[in-house]
């Protein structure tokens, strides 16, 4: 069986690969390895194979588009005016389904064809049966290369979709519906049998092609034992009770699915909760719109998000919902669908409010188990939820009396299945009898133990490098630990990049699969820990996002991971804001703060669920990161140092170099710097990018250092204003000053700053007392000793593991 997905979340492909199972027959699956190398697990008697699949054709295919673009020499107001045109063309063409061949549309194909070719020459299959429509061209060209060695090898075609007339969201646009309608039109004639979902479906494909046999219908069903099973139920883990109406729609959310007009519905259905069971998670963007959208009505407070329970949970997880929904908008596919939700609802024994896509609404009027609303009208949603409440009870007793749940199972699909197979490979080739396999068989997953000298550890950092903080600690701890070596990995911003064993530009972090596999398998082989920073993914987003995907492969594989945070990842700003006057994030509304709190609630979940070393690198991070350690930055002392006097020229320079300007508080304190400078009491200079072997010689040249007035914390540039024996003046927090002991900031807030500094004019001598501590305080925590011993502690605690 061949499947453009990780077979994990697919659960017609797993049922269908036991049933084969059941029959006799030797079964592997193979499939799409994220993870960026060859994998192999069990799924009870069935072997699965996951494959990484480069984008090297599809991106080839790409970059001539883009060359193409680049050959024009223009100045900057006609590139300006000619990016514009390019994205009108483009948002044209994707319109467009004229000449759309699947070879230039949708390239992947190729890159499918070269993945998953050298498996199937490999296993040398005696039936191929393709899941989907990415892969026919993959099994037909396999079909041919192996029949040319003997017997015909036959394969089927396993047509999940009516792909000319697939919905579109994204960058599913028409112009790429119609390059896998070209695929289909190219291979589907080929095939030796088609499968198909729904009665109507099957129609219309046997419309299109010339078949020997009609498509058989194998429908999206359930097994029999799914609401069965024991475990907890929606209505409980939401802490709803009972008398509380309660709609559920389960499946993946885009626009297309019509799960925003369901939210919109709220605002007249004033009783009723709404929740959404969002594939595969809460973090995707349609739950994003869906909350934008009930926070917009003020029905927030009756929408809930979950994510996914495994799929052979599903019936018995929902069965304690009120209704189950299907608000599909109208697309060809959508008109020819009864998707698998559908049976799982009935299964949980919960009526459904579908709208008039064709075949679902057909199936609820003919077996009476719920009401249709038009798509895409919120009113007349309302109007539908209200009728099939009011007739709930009536339409439970149909599904019971109709025995919908042993009509529609997976159980009666396997028998529909095996004759396929029978049929093209001859009822003598199965000899064991059909049995039904237990469809929640665990999958094992097996992955290559290393074996590591236990004297040689290597440590890879990475993938931000803030302010060069992982090299800094990186040296600093293999100075302390004998025969470690350490990596860092760091995303260049050709702005300011600070050295890195790997930078790797921001467009190949995101793009660049290759890249990543490469990274990955160097990684796996060398690495025993890993430190990783921001919340990121490591090796870009292949796995996701965030760090969650890369750790659990390093962990699979036996490399210790920590995560280290840096700052405005995971300060919530909401908490922020609570607990300090003069934080930047007073204001939801402003754009950076809402950015930032949104990074923050999907981040910190995933970060508290974390239960392994977690490190923040600035004090106040602590009460963000529960269960965190202080590892402090570390500035090098000797590129610092300086004996050069201060507060000797009559207008001493004050230097303010804000990294980030609306998280240092520059608005509050700019004015008064401003008013000093033009008083002639000081030589105000604020500086902006400035490159990293610069910095010394500023610093050097200034007499006093101003940080940060807005988060109540100090970071690099406070630290390197005191090893070079500056003056620093910031706000700084009672409670990072409780860890920072003898902390040698003067301590000033926008509402005192003129008065300090002034006093700093008036009693220089004071000023440079504070200012000769700072060396001082950087040896005892900033000097990469404090941190080396905190990574020490990380390492060392993993090295019976390792060994």
């Amino acid at each position: 069986m061949l499947v453009n997905n990780n077979v994990t979340s697919d659960s017609r492909v797993r049922k269908s690969a036991l049933a084969a199972a059941a029959m006799g027959a030797d079964v592997t699956v193979v499939g799409v390895e994220l993870d960026g190398f060859r994998t192999e697990s069990e799924f009870g008697p069935v072997r699965i194979i996951r494959v990484p699949v480069d984008s090297v054709l599809r991106d080839q295919t790409n970059e001539r588009r883009r060359s193409r673009r680049r050959r024009l020499s223009l100045g900057q107001h006609e590139r300006r005016v000619t990016k514009s045109a390019w994205r009108r063309w483009d948002k044209a063409i994707s319109r467009s389904a004229t000449f759309a061949r699947y070879a230039n549309v949708v390239a992947e194909v190729d890159d499918f064809e070269r993945a998953f070719a050298p498996v199937i020459d490999e296993l040398h299959p005696d039936l191929i049966h393709a899941h989907d429509v990415q892969l026919i061209g993959v099994a037909e060209h396999a079909a041919r290369r192996l029949s040319a060695e003997g017997a015909r090898v036959p394969w089927i075609y396993d047509a999940h979709e009516w792909v000319p007339h697939l919905s579109q969201y994204g960058k599913r646009t028409a112009r790429v519906i119609a390059g896998w309608a070209d695929l289909e039109r190219t291979y589907a004639p080929f095939a030796d049998r088609i499968i198909t979902v729904s009665p109507a479906l099957a129609d219309e494909i046997g419309k299109t092609y010339d078949l020997k046999q009609p498509p058989a219908v194998v429908l999206n069903a359930p097994s029999r034992t799914q609401h069965l099973v024991s475990g907890p139920k929606i209505r409980e883990l939401l802490a709803l009770h009972s008398d509380i109406p309660l709609l559920v729609y389960s499946g993946g959310v885009q626009a297309a699915r019509g799960v925003l007009t369901a939210v919109e519905a709220l605002q007249y259905l004033p009783d009723v909760h709404l929740a959404i069971v969002a594939v595969p998670n809460i973090k995707i963007r349609g739950v994003t719109d869906a909350i934008e959208l009930a926070t917009k009505l003020a029905v927030q407070d009756r929408l809930h998000l979950l994510d996914p329970v495994p799929s052979d949970d599903v019936s018995s997880f929902l069965s304690t919902a009120s209704l189950g929904l299907l608000p599909l908008m109208h697309f060809g596919s959508h008109e020819v669908a009864l998707a698998n939700k559908l049976f799982e609802y009935l299964h949980a024994g919960i009526p459904v409010v579908v709208s008039d896509c064709r075949a679902q609404a057909q199936f609820v009027r003919e077996y009476k188990v719920g009401a249709i609303h038009r798509a895409g009208n919120p009113q007349d949603f309302a109007r539908a939820v209200r009728e099939a409440l009011s007739t709930r009870a009536d339409s439970i007793a149909h599904i019971e009396s109709s025995h919908l749940v042993d009509a529609y199972c997976w159980e009666r699909q396997e028998g529909v299945l095996a004759g396929v197979y029978r049929d093209l490979l001859g009822s003598e080739r199965f000899t064991e009898p059909a049995r039904s396999l237990d469809a929640r068989f665990t999958e094992r997953r097996s992955y290559p133990r290393r074996v590591l000298d236990p004297a040689q550890f290597c440590l890879g950092i990475g993938p931000t490098n803030s302010a060069g903080q992982a090299r800094l600690w990186g040296t600093a701890v293999t100075r302390r630990i004998e025969n470690l070596e350490c990596e860092v990995i760091a995303i260049g911003n050709d702005r300011i990049d600070f050295p890195a064993d790997t930078v790797i530009s921001r467009n190949d972090y995101l793009h660049d699969r290759a890249w990543s596999r490469r990274t990955t398998e160097h990684a796996l082989a060398n690495w025993s820990h890993a430190l990783i920073e921001s919340g990121r993914a490591i090796f870009g987003p292949t796995r996701g996002r965030d760090f969650a995907g890369d750790a659990r492969v390093l962990d699979e594989f036996g490399v210790a991971v920590g995560l280290v945070f840096h700052g405005s990842e995971v300060r919530d700003p909401r908490r922020h804001a609570a607990s300090e006057p003069w934080s930047p994030f007073g204001d939801p509304r402003d754009e950076l703060t809402a950015r930032l709190q949104a990074q923050c609630d999907r981040l910190l979940p995933v970060v508290n669920s974390w239960a392994g070393t977690k490190l923040v690198s600035t004090p106040d991070l602590i009460e963000f990161v529960p269960g965190s350690r202080w590892l402090p930055v570390v500035v090098d002392a000797r590129t610092w140092s300086n004996s050069a006097p201060i507060l000797k020229a009559e207008r001493p320079v004050v230097l303010h170099v804000p990294s980030r300007s609306a998280l240092k508080g520059t608005d509050h304190i700019d004015p008064i710097l401003s008013e000093l400078h033009g008083d002639g009491l000081i030589d105000y200079r604020r500086e902006q990018d400035v490159r990293p072997a610069d910095m010394p010689a500023l610093v050097a040249n200034s007499d006093i250092i101003i940080d940060q007035f807005a988060l109540g914390s100090y970071g690099v540039f406070a630290c390197e204003g005191m090893a070079a024996s500056r003056v620093v003046v910031g706000h700084v927090s009672p409670a990072v000053r409780a860890h920072a002991v003898g902390l040698p900031i003067l301590e000033a807030t926008p509402n005192t700053l003129r008065h300090v500094l002034t006093g700093c004019l008036e009693d220089r001598s004071a000023a440079q007392e504070t200012a000769i501590r700072g060396p001082e305080f950087i040896a005892a925590f900033h000097d990469g000793r404090r941190s080396a011993e905190i990574l020490a502690d990380f390492i060392r605690g993993t090295e019976n593991a390792l060994g």
